[in-house]
C-alpha cells in the first residue's frame, strides 16, 4: 500500500525510478520491503546509496537523514532521475517513503492524508490473538535469544492453533522450553511448519515441539 501511495502522489511508477535506498536495519527489513514494492530479486538497481544502516559511517539513530542527502547528492549528480528513500519504525509497523528527483512534479502536489489510507490499513483482516491456546499448534516464525556468555538463552515463537492448514486458526505468543539441546537445534534447523504442544505454566504460554 506504501508503494502504490507514494508512487500515485509522485506520479511515477516503481519501475521508472533509478536509485533506491530501503531501510535496512535488518535484512529481513529489507527482503520484506522488496517484495511489497514488487522489487524482483534480480532486480539490477541496488537497494542502497550509502551501503545501508550498519556500513554507511553514521549515526544509526540518523540514518534516513544521512540516507535522503546522499540520495540528493546522487541525483544532483544525474539531472531528470529519480529516487526512492524509505524508512521504517516499531516492529515494522511504521513506514515512510520519499520519492526526489531534480525534475519537478508536473501539475500541484499535495501530500495526502494519512488518516485516508489509515482506514484501509485497519479495515484488512488480520489474525485473531488468543492468550490463552491450549493444544496442538504449528510454528509460523521463531527467534532464540542469546545471552552475554553467547550461548542460547530462550526461544521465542509465534504459532498458529491446530496442524497449520486452517488459515483462520487463532494465533498465539509463547516461549519454548529451557532446554539447552532443543535451543541448539533451533538454531541449526528450520522449525518453521513444526507442530507441537502448548500449554500455560503460571499464567506463561510454553511451546513444545515434537519429534524432538
Amino acid at each position: 500500500m506504501l508503494g502504490e501511495r507514494v508512487t500515485a502522489m509522485a506520479g511515477i511508477s516503481m519501475n521508472e525510478i533509478d536509485f533506491l535506498d530501503l531501510y535496512s536495519c535488518f535484512p529481513s527489513a529489507i527482503q520484506i520491503a522488496r517484495d511489497e514494492f514488487g522489487i524482483a530479486t534480480d532486480d539490477p538497481r541496488k537497494l542502497t546509496v550509502t551501503g545501508g544502516l550498519p556500513f554507511h559511517g553514521g549515526a544509526g539513530n540518523n540514518y534516513v537523514m544521512n540516507s535522503i542527502v546522499t540520495m540528493v547528492e546522487k541525483l544532483r549528480q544525474h539531472p531528470g532521475k529519480s529516487g526512492m528513500v524509505t524508512a521504517n519504525g516499531g516492529y515494522l509497523g511504521q513506514h515512510a517513503a520519499g520519492i526526489y528527483s531534480t525534475r519537478p512534479i508536473e501539475g500541484r502536489w499535495q501530500r495526502e492524508d494519512p488518516a485516508a489510507y489509515q482506514k484501509q490499513i485497519d479495515s484488512q483482516t488480520h489474525p485473531i490473538i488468543t492468550e490463552t491456546p491450549q493444544g496442538v499448534g504449528t510454528i509460523e516464525t521463531y527467534t532464540v535469544i542469546f545471552g552475554r556468555n553467547n550461548t542460547p538463552e530462550k526461544g521465542l515463537v509465534i504459532c498458529r492453533l491446530g496442524d497449520g492448514s486452517n488459515p483462520d486458526a487463532l494465533r498465539f505468543f509463547a516461549n519454548t522450553p529451557p532446554d539447552a539441546d532443543l535451543l541448539e537445534s533451533m538454531t541449526r534447523r528450520d522449525f518453521i511448519g513444526a507442530q507441537g504442544n502448548v500449554v500455560q505454566n503460571d499464567g506463561i504460554n510454553v511451546f513444545s515441539p515434537s519429534g524432538l
